[in-house]
């Protein structure tokens, strides 16, 4: 059983280019967003976790949004402290905008992956695990709760 497989990259379609160029814009706009935005500022303000406001518990995506903008800044320590799974994850989401950017100047993708179902399953299972073990409220649990660090 393979749990993954390489597939050589195929030409882009019409519709491909426009989402590509969608895309790149939007991680564009939004590396943008993070290298501008103004820690002391209260004139950007985002809404908070909706999770978070109606049971007080943090979901999987807490901390995301400071982590990006600590991790524009060049501090992985203080980006890893709030949200250390959206950082393990982040190389395979550069790694997809490359390949976007890729289908915008060629028209062809990077080799593309495909997971096995499995592999799908144990990453949900594991994203599963990270929001239960980052509300339990005793250490080593406690580390995995965002934590903002200068």
């Amino acid at each position: 059983m393979k749990l993954f497989m390489i597939q050589p990259p195929a030409a882009a379609s019409r519709s491909d280019r426009l989402i590509a160029l969608l895309l790149v814009s939007l991680a564009a706009g939004g590396l943008l967003y993070f290298l501008t935005y103004d820690l002391t500022s209260s004139l950007i303000q985002t809404p908070p976790c909706l999770f978070r406001t109606l049971t007080g518990l943090y979901c999987p995506g807490c901390g995301s949004r400071s982590a990006l903008i600590q991790l524009a800044r060049g501090k992985l320590y203080a980006a890893w402290r709030l949200n250390p799974l959206m950082i393990l994850f982040l190389p395979a989401a550069v790694l997809f905008l490359i390949s976007q950017i890729k289908i915008l100047i060629t028209g062809r993708s990077l080799p593309r992956l495909f997971l096995h179902h499995s592999l799908v399953w144990a990453l949900f299972y594991l994203i599963l695990a990270y929001w239960i073990f980052r509300n339990i409220p005793l250490y080593p649990f406690t580390l995995l709760q965002p934590v903002i660090v200068n």
